[in-house]
């Protein structure tokens, strides 16, 4: 089974009613729940789904994302990969796609020029938000849209490989 709306919600409940029915929701499970009016579907209902281009908008996880949008989010070489997991699918079938991640990590942006992890699609993604900046892709080019609150550009720019320009 797989959950197709997840929240933060009452996840608790969700996540021991998920485990009892043996729904394998990955390294996330305590933090699944549902919204009113959402349902599971299995498998291949879920892919097709997503490979039909029924799904509106997807938000993932990413390790990297490069100056043109594309997304490396499925795993680091040398470490045991348990499956991308859809990820692949999604990006390549949901007609939006938008990253959630840090900026940075020990002092390296994660926001760089050319992914050094393998790519997760060829399809850039929309939109990245991270803790300190949402940033757009248009045309090709990655787009500043907004820094949090006490974030500058500058200090943007100077996590070591930065390259977030305002657009």
């Amino acid at each position: 089974m797989v959950r197709l709306s997840c929240s933060s919600g009452p996840y608790r409940l969700a996540a021991l009613v998920a485990r009892s029915l043996d729904i394998d929701q990955g390294p996330y499970e305590d933090r699944a729940g549902t919204f009113s009016k959402t349902g599971d579907t299995d498998s291949a209902m879920s892919f097709g789904l997503i490979r039909g281009g029924h799904i509106d908008v997807t938000v993932l996880g990413g390790l990297q994302i490069d100056a043109e949008g594309h997304l490396a989010n499925w795993m680091i070489p040398g470490k045991l990969v348990p499956g991308m997991r859809g990820a692949m699918d999604l990006v390549s079938g949901a007609k939006r796609v938008i990253v959630a991640m840090q900026h940075a990590a020990k002092g390296n942006s994660k926001v760089v020029q050319k992914c050094g992890l393998p790519l997760t699609s060829s399809r850039p993604v929309d939109l990245v938000v991270t803790d300190m900046a949402v940033i757009g892709f248009s045309n090709g080019r990655i787009t500043l849209q907004e820094t949090a609150p006490g974030v500058s550009v500058a200090e943007l720019s100077g996590n070591r490989g930065g390259l977030v320009r305002p657009g």
